[in-house]
Order: structure tokens, then sequence, then C-alpha cells
């Protein structure tokens, strides 16, 4: 009769084991399986802006669409006179971009939704950039590939915000890496600083031993 009782007991034992692990209905983990690459057009751009709001993206080598040869940075900011850093309309944001010493700062409006390689149209409201600069006042820059990478292979879609890679690309040149906050949710969305800029395939993770 001892032996029964100590074999349930074993059991039962082993039983919550596995549920602690991960076995069972609900149990599984689940992770991005790629990078993710948003284009920054009508439909993406204003939240997608607006969650790398501050960040300064550095392109070491500059970007020949702004004219610049040596370390460019731009950062999105608030389109100009708003207030608590939210952009006046549905598709506008604002932008300072800063190369050897000048700075030009404006409004940034996006191209036709669905577009797959995303379009930034960059107006400069203020600049002290000589005339004969793509970004000296009152100029308009267009970028028809304009997009964010962000590193979201690997990351737990547990909707927990981790530290990750995410880059700027401009008509393909892209920044160097800054580092954000991204968490990905169980239906693959993709948010950085908690807004949602995207969506990624998830899928079980494999190769786990242990509780």
């Amino acid at each position: 009769m001892m032996k029964k009782q100590f074999l349930f007991a074993a059991l039962l034992s082993f039983a919550f084991a596995l549920t602690g692990c991960g076995g069972g209905d609900g149990g599984e983990i689940l992770q991005a399986t790629r990078d993710t690459t948003v284009p920054i057009n009508q439909d993406s751009g204003p939240a997608t802006t607006a969650a790398v709001r501050g960040a300064a993206f550095n392109f070491p080598t500059g970007v020949p669409a702004f004219g610049t040869t040596g370390p460019t940075t731009v950062t999105f900011t608030a389109a100009s006179g708003t207030a608590s850093g939210l952009a006046t309309t549905s598709n506008a944001s604002g932008f300072t971009i800063t190369s050897g010493g000048l700075t030009a700062t404006g409004t940034v409006n996006f191209g036709p939704a669905g577009s797959s390689s995303g379009s930034c149209i960059f107006t400069v409201q203020n600049s002290n950039f000589p005339d004969t600069s793509p970004l000296a006042l009152g100029r308009d820059v267009t970028t028809t590939n304009c997009a964010l990478f962000i590193n979201t292979a690997g990351l737990p879609a547990d909707n927990q915000a981790r530290p990750r890679a995410v880059r700027l690309i401009l008509n393909g040149r892209s920044s160097v890496n800054v580092i954000l906050q991204v968490s990905v949710n169980s239906q693959g969305t993709v948010f950085i600083n908690q807004i949602p800029v995207g969506s990624v395939p998830v899928a079980e993770l494999t190769g786990i031993t242990g509780a």
C-alpha cells in the first residue's frame, strides 16, 4: 500500500513539473522568427515616427538625398508648433537634420499608403544650410525608399520590452544602430516604446529543455 501511494505521489509530481515547463494547452513559448522592416508611408508614418521620436539616427558617411557626405544625424520630432510632443495632423511630424555644424528643421510627410518601399518628404522650414544645398530653406527632399529596420529576430513574443537595435533607412542608406525598447505580443504585433509600428511572424520556441 505504501509503495502504491509513493508511486502515485511521484506521478503527480512529474505531471506538475511538465505543466510548469510549458507542457499542455497554452504553455508554448513564442518568439519572433525574423527581423522587421517597416516601410514608412501614410499608413505607418505617423505611428512609426512617433515611436522613435527623439532618437538620433546617425549616417556616418552622409545622406546623398540631403547633399551631405559627412556625419549626418536625422531626428524625428513633434511637428512645428505642437505641444506634448504630438503631431498636429494624422500624417505629419517634425524633423531635425544636422551635418557639419549646420541644421535644418521642418515637417516630414509621407508618400502613398501601402507603398512597399515607403516615402518620406522632408519640407525645410528653418535652415542655415547654403542655398545650393537640398536642405536649404524652403526646399522639399523626397526619399522614395524610407523605412525602419527593427532587430526582432528571436525576441520572445511575450509583450515585454527589451533593448533592441533600430535603424533608419533612407534611399538604401542605413543609419547606425540606435538602441530602443522593443516588444512583440503573441499575435506578432511589434511595438517600439509601447507604440505599435508593424508585425512579424511568431512561432513556438523549440529546443527548450528543463523547467
